[in-house]
């Protein structure tokens, strides 16, 4: 079995879907609705490889749980893959960056590569 990577989408039609093919390529897929609910999994022991996250959420957004999630030494040095609907956002005002950026619609070649090379690290 391949690693387990957390998807992290307040769409669950979007998040199911990247879910259920992430796993038909090999992969233990856990999902979160939001930022907030994958902090809550996450500080709980789930132990992802890599996670996939949305940028825009309600309650916690993208940008706001990679501070929290960087603040946390235990989570720090998982990668992430931000997957948007908005442009991507300009380098200096995102701090810390994030591991890739990736515009929806997914093309799903792409998005496995991005996976492949950041687990590779």
């Amino acid at each position: 079995m391949r690693p387990v990577l957390l998807v992290v989408d307040d769409e669950i039609t979007i998040r199911d879907t990247l879910a259920n093919l992430l796993t038909k390529e090999g992969y233990a897929v856990e999902t979160a609705a939001d930022g907030l609910d994958a902090l809550e999994k996450l500080q709980g022991g789930l132990s992802p490889k890599l996670i996939v996250l949305d940028l825009m959420m309600p309650r916690l957004g993208g940008l706001a749980f990679r501070e929290r999630q960087v603040a946390d030494p235990a989570l720090a040095n998982i990668p992430v893959v931000v997957i948007s609907g908005s442009p991507r956002p300009r380098v200096d005002t995102v701090v810390p960056l994030f591991d890739a950026f990736l515009s929806k619609p997914i093309h799903l070649p792409g998005l496995l590569a991005t996976i492949e090379r950041l687990l590779r690290r």
